[in-house]
């Protein structure tokens, strides 16, 4: 199962609105929630090909304008099942760089850690993404810290 989740108010809409339009069943999103698009498509095919054969894969996605080029480019936050089983996943955390038509892998980023990321600005080279983590007093199911990540960019 692929889903893009967008950092958008109205995605939760978008996706109710799918679902009830969808008669055969749940749905995944690829690309903007009202039409697939192709550069972002291509996007998630080469997150597949970077993470490997996982299950329930979680794709989120942010673009703007790292390179200073005037062309969105992507941070991705991918979550999937971890491969050793259990109830835990993996996150990675990738950057890719606005190329021609699409995308070009450029590096993990690591040292990213949390849950429900949101809020990635773009300016050259540097993104700020917040996630939420662990708090002193949490269980590991449950973080509630708000964290904002700089990730530094070519």
């Amino acid at each position: 199962m692929i889903v893009d989740v967008r950092a958008s108010r109205n995605l939760h809409c978008a996706c109710l609105f799918l679902m009830f339009c969808n008669s055969v069943g749940p749905i995944g999103l690829v690309g903007s929630a009202f039409g697939q698009n192709n550069k972002r498509a291509d996007l998630i095919a080469l997150v597949k090909k970077k993470v490997g054969r996982v299950t329930d894969l979680q794709v989120n996605q942010f673009f703007g304008d790292f390179s200073g080029d005037g062309r969105d480019d992507a941070l991705v936050v991918a979550y999937y099942a971890s491969r050793g089983g259990g109830n835990s996943f993996e996150i990675a955390v990738m950057l890719f760089e606005a190329v021609g038509s699409g995308f070009r892998y450029l590096r993990d980023v690591p040292n990213v850690y949390g849950e429900s990321p949101r809020g990635a600005t773009f300016q050259r080279g540097q993104i700020k993404v917040t996630l939420t983590t662990l708090g002193p007093n949490d269980a590991r199911c449950c973080p509630s810290v708000p964290k904002e990540y700089t990730i530094r960019t070519p």
